[in-house]
């Protein structure tokens, strides 16, 4: 389970030491990213139409919504972030949606990203992907699970 960036962070540097211990020659990376992907719940009426959602669902009209399949990329901070939101994965419990983050850098050209700069790119890939998260999800469901 997901205990929180903090102690992502910590694990991450742990083992991206080592990393650079063994590939201590190495220039850099030519890419790095930081994915989040949760399951949050939505409410179905008989006929499976969403009626109520913690996910600010994309509304392209007045009619009622089955499944929302939508897919967004965004140049941020000197990164992209592809944002996917979905209810229709199947597989998983019709009363939910799917809200996939999938924040990277990419190096450019043939000049690498820097080890050193590779802790600071993570701070931004999970304020940029938190900042995301929170204007996508209902206030109501952050509060309910302790987030501000």
């Amino acid at each position: 389970a997901y205990e929180g960036f903090a102690t992502f962070k910590k694990s991450w540097q742990q083992y991206f030491g080592a990393f650079r211990e063994v590939y201590a020659g190495a220039p850099g990376m030519t890419r790095m990213g930081l994915r989040y992907i949760n399951h949050l719940p939505i409410e179905r009426d008989v006929e499976n139409t969403i009626i109520s959602s913690t996910v600010r669902l994309p509304k392209l009209s007045d009619l009622p919504t089955r499944n929302c399949l939508f897919v967004t990329e965004k140049a941020v901070e000197q990164g992209l972030l592809r944002v996917v939101i979905n209810t229709t994965e199947e597989g998983l419990q019709i009363n939910q949606a799917v809200l996939d983050f999938d924040f990277y850098f990419q190096a450019k050209g043939s000049s690498p990203i820097p080890f050193e700069e590779l802790d600071q790119r993570l701070e931004t890939a999970h304020t940029v992907t938190k900042n995301f998260f929170n204007d996508l999800v209902d206030e109501g469901y952050r509060k309910g699970v302790g987030l501000p």
